[in-house]
């Protein structure tokens, strides 16, 4: 018997176009949350502490847009001259259909950050937490419940496939080199879910498949605005997603070095393209270097802008980021 609204849930799921295979979420802004590609880049961030949530509504078009839930905040500790450890925790709730299939991941991680030579960086890290898997099936409609005129949710779907729920422990490593010399550049890469023994659901008697990760990102200036370039690729099973593209910040103001008289406020913004699937443009505005906001939309060029009329992903970011002491004089 068809399951029509369960096929078509598995079908649009997947990052990248295919019936069979599906990946963990990775967001449009995902350089804005380093730490969920990398364990590694755990707290590798230029202030002291830095807090992140996110908010998604994808494929607004179908009756029940997939939302996604973000919140994380990474710290460094034990400062040193040439080193540190880095720690971080994330949640992250993901509601996808009518079917409410759901992934909750409760994450923390630790990351170890040295100096490599004079201007070099090698970090290493591991993410360990919890996750849980369900989907509900009441809010699905079966080909056995037509009764000629419609769908009649009264009727017996006669299907045996129930709710579902599973849960695991979850394991994750990666490494990343920074190098500062003549250009500064960024590579990391990182394996999830290692070694996990459950399955997606409950019924299944397959492992969780490692999702592997690797990202490069290019730094350069130009005159006030500092670019970074970077593309991100991540596979999982058969499932495999290409990000490449370029995000620009344009310094407003200038920075008092010894006093808090001035700080400097930025405007951003960017073009990505996922390979196969959509055009991922953003914006962003950072107010005196400790507070940021970021939206992104997802313009479909895949086939299924057929299907969602071309509509694809909102997403805004909101981010809090400091330092445990203020060298600077604060000006009243």
């Amino acid at each position: 018997m068809k399951k029509w609204s369960l096929h078509i849930i598995l079908w649009v799921s997947v990052s990248v176009p295919t019936l069979v295979e599906a990946q963990d979420h990775v967001p449009s802004q995902f350089w804005r949350s380093f730490m969920l590609n990398n364990p590694a880049n755990t707290a590798l961030i230029q202030e002291d502490y830095r807090a992140f949530t996110s908010y998604r509504n994808q494929w607004s078009s179908v009756n029940s847009p997939f939302k996604t839930m973000l919140a994380a905040g990474e710290a460094k500790l034990r400062k040193g001259n040439f080193s540190y450890f880095g720690v971080g925790a994330t949640v992250l709730n993901d509601k996808a259909g009518d079917s409410q299939l759901g992934l909750f991941q409760a994450n923390l991680s630790f990351a170890y950050h040295m100096r490599a030579g004079s201007k070099d960086g090698l970090s290493a890290g591991i993410a360990a937490g919890y996750m849980q898997r369900s989907i509900n099936i009441d809010g699905l409609e079966w080909d056995s419940q037509f009764n000629s005129v419609g769908v009649d949710p009264t009727i017996a779907s006669g299907e045996s496939f129930g709710n579902q729920q599973s849960s695991a422990i979850d394991v994750s490593t990666g490494i990343h080199w920074s190098h500062d010399k003549v250009r500064r550049y960024d590579i990391g890469a990182a394996i999830w879910h290692y070694g996990q023994a459950s399955g997606f659901l409950n019924n299944s008697i397959e492992k969780s498949l490692p999702r592997y990760v690797g990202n490069f990102v290019w730094y350069e200036d130009f005159g006030p605005v500092g670019a970074r370039f970077q593309a991100l690729y991540t596979q999982q099973g058969g499932a495999k997603q290409i990000v490449v593209g370029g995000t620009g910040r344009y310094r407003v103001g200038a920075d008092s070095r010894f006093t808090s008289a001035r700080t400097s406020n930025a405007i951003i913004g960017g073009i990505h393209y996922r390979y196969q699937d959509a055009i991922l443009v953003n914006l962003g505005y950072e107010y005196r270097r400790q507070y940021e906001i970021g939206l992104s939309y997802d313009f479909t060029t895949s086939n299924l802008a057929r299907n969602n009329q071309g509509r694809g992903g909102f997403e805004i970011t909101l981010s809090w980021k400091g330092w445990y002491v203020d060298r600077r004089i604060r000006v009243r």
